[in-house]
C-alpha cells in the first residue's frame, strides 16, 4: 500500500510526529476533501473531519466569495486509493485535500489568471490558518 515513494515518506513523518491536522493542496477544482476516498464508508471521527472541513470552506468561501465544495473524495470526485487525507487521517490526523482554484466551469485548469492566483493564495492562507486555530483548540 506504501508503494510510492511521497507516501512512503508521509507515511513516515506520520509515524514520527504528532500531527493533528494535513493539508494537502492541488489544482484544480475548488474542492476541500476529507476522508475517506477510497470507500464510501465514513471514517470513525467522521464528526471532527466534517466540523473542521466545514470551517475550512467556510474560510474560502468568505474570503473571495468564491464557492469551494466540501465532502470527501468518494462524495464529489471519484474513488481513489492511497491518498494523503486517508493516509494521515488513517493515522490520526484530519486529512484533507484542497483543490485550489479554478473549477472546471472557470476554466483555465492548471494555467489561472494572475488575479486568480492572488485570491488562490488568499483564500489558501485563510484555510491553512483556520487549521492551525483548530489543532490549537483541540491541542492536548
Amino acid at each position: 500500500s506504501h508503494s510510492e515513494p511521497e507516501v512512503q515518506a508521509l507515511a513516515k513523518i506520520l509515524d514520527e510526529n504528532l500531527v493533528s491536522v494535513y493539508l494537502d493542496f492541488h489544482s484544480f477544482g475548488r474542492y476541500i476533501l476529507g476522508s475517506w476516498s477510497y470507500t464510501n464508508k465514513p471514517p470513525p471521527n467522521k464528526t471532527a473531519v466534517d466540523a473542521l472541513g466545514k470551517r475550512l470552506l467556510e474560510k474560502f468561501n468568505h474570503m473571495n466569495g468564491n464557492q469551494y465544495k466540501y465532502g470527501t473524495g468518494s462524495e464529489l470526485l471519484y474513488l481513489a486509493s492511497v491518498t494523503a487525507q486517508d493516509e494521515s487521517t488513517d493515522s490520526g490526523a484530519l486529512g484533507y485535500v484542497i483543490e485550489l482554484a479554478p473549477s472546471d466551469a472557470e476554466g483555465g485548469m492548471f494555467d489561472p489568471s494572475t488575479e486568480l492566483i492572488k485570491q488562490t493564495v488568499e483564500e489558501a492562507f485563510e484555510g491553512v490558518f483556520e487549521a492551525v486555530i483548530w489543532s490549537q483548540e483541540h491541542a492536548s
